[in-house]
């Protein structure tokens, strides 16, 4: 540090906020706000995870003993499946799911997805961000509106797990997005004389902004090096660490959760759901990967899972019936997975939402499972029920529709 002192102070200032854009910004953090406040330890969390490509819900959530299935699907799903109810059952990958529904943590939604018809990815990711009724246009997620404006928010408050920021986190409001938390804070004065010193350097420096994002970036440096401490210590104690792909996703928004920095709302994503070639190895293999994530998310939340909800959404679902290349075509409903959330042990016993048969005079176009639960509806029960935010008007300006009695007895 002394060497910076020494520098031209025009020079020296200019290196730090570069500093800081490199160490935790780079093309893996967006942070538009460094600004950072006390964080308050009941504050609920909501986790986002994007299952892009569309993920098959009648293979993940079969209605396995409905005439229409049976002949749609014939040996096309697993040989057996793990009994949820008298209708319903899990996907033999996903079983690490199933204690987590036993105990009453885990609901299930089916028939999710978006009311307008689309079966184009870009399409339908973009309106399911967006939040709307139309195609993305490059405004703001709805993740993003979903947190209402505060005094001196905490930089962490919207977070993604990621390379950059997705159109669903998009817009006006701060949001942290970074590829991996142990880059971050790296760089952060190792001594309180280290802060000091470059501390003194924005005193004496002409007011402008190149001195905010300075003091920015070194607020939230940090503040990231004294709260994610501790939570690594511990990591490092029980040999665990970050893992790659969903789980070392899910693993990080875990640390963030436990070191109580202001966290509010997450976002993960995971590739791979569209499968329309060698679909059961494939699937397999994503829903294991996706089950022990969620797993060991939930396990490593402790005892702040109580005030955290995580929420699978997927642009689309499958057709009902095969194609020629062992695989399944562009659909319109899915199935969501709902941690927690406030049911109070109400959520599981049954798989919520309305799956008709599947025979094909009842299906969309003679091929589609319908979509009877908009996601918006799923959303905003979350928003209001877990998290308290009541106005749906701006999280969802386009759309006025009920939320759902999704934690009924």
């Amino acid at each position: 540090m002394g060497e910076i002192v020494m520098m031209n102070r025009r020079e020296a200032l200019g290196r730090l906020t570069l500093g800081w854009a490199m160490a935790a910004g780079g093309p893996g953090l967006s942070l538009f706000s460094a600004r950072t406040r006390a964080a308050e330890n009941a504050r609920p969390v909501l986790v986002v995870a994007f299952l892009r490509g569309g993920m098959d819900g009648l293979m993940a959530i079969a209605p396995h003993d409905d005439a229409g299935y049976v002949r749609a699907r014939g040996d096309f799903g697993p040989e057996s499946v793990l009994a949820l109810d008298d209708r319903f059952g899990l996907h033999p990958a996903l079983a690490p799911l199933l204690p987590l529904w036993q105990a009453r943590e885990l609901s299930i939604v089916h028939g999710v997805g978006l009311v307008e018809a689309t079966r184009s990815h870009f399409d339908a990711q973009g309106r399911m961000e967006a939040g709307g009724s139309s195609a993305w246009t490059g405004g703001s997620g709805w993740l993003n509106r979903a947190l209402a404006p505060m005094e001196a928010p905490s930089a962490f408050r919207r977070a993604a797990i990621g390379s950059s920021v997705p159109a669903i986190l998009a817009g006006p409001r701060p949001v942290l997005a970074t590829s991996d938390l142990r880059g971050l804070g790296a760089h952060a004065p190792s001594s309180w004389a280290d802060g000091a010193r470059m501390n003194a350097l924005y005193e004496r420096s002409s007011p402008g902004r190149i001195e905010e994002l300075g003091r920015e970036g070194l607020g939230a440096a940090e503040e990231i090096r004294r709260a994610l401490g501790a939570t690594r210590s511990s990591r490092r104690r029980r040999g665990g660490r970050p893992r790659a792909g969903v789980g070392g996703a899910l693993s990080q928004v875990a640390e963030l959760v436990g070191s109580d920095v202001g966290l509010e709302l997450a976002y993960v994503e995971m590739g791979g759901w569209d499968t329309h070639a060698g679909q059961r190895p494939r699937f397999e293999r994503l829903a294991g990967e996706l089950a022990t994530a969620l797993s060991r998310f939930w396990s490593e939340l402790g005892a702040a899972r109580k005030r955290v909800c995580l929420v699978t959404l997927t642009e689309f679902g499958r057709t009902v019936r095969p194609n020629g290349s062992g695989g399944t075509d562009h659909g319109r409903a899915s199935c969501s997975f709902v941690l927690g959330g406030g049911g109070g042990g109400r959520g599981a016993g049954a798989v919520r939402g309305e799956v008709g048969t599947l025979d094909e005079d009842a299906l969309v176009d003679g091929r589609d499972l319908p979509v009877t639960t908009d996601f918006r509806a799923l959303v905003a029960t979350l928003l209001k029920d877990h998290m308290g935010i009541l106005d749906m008007e701006r999280v969802f300006p386009q759309w006025a529709g009920p939320s759902l009695d999704l934690w009924r007895g």
